[in-house]
């Protein structure tokens, strides 16, 4: 019993984790895009 409460939270922090991540890298790389936007604008 306590060994299956243990699995489903790891998996849980797992699936919270990952989208934690996909959210962060697509906030950077739109930052990043807009970045080399202007560096491109500016030239």
């Amino acid at each position: 019993e306590q060994l299956n409460i243990s699995v489903s939270t790891v998996s849980n922090q797992l699936v919270h984790a990952t989208k934690a991540v996909k959210e962060h890298v697509f906030f950077h790389s739109k930052e990043f895009l807009v970045f080399v936007i202007a560096l491109y604008l500016k030239n």
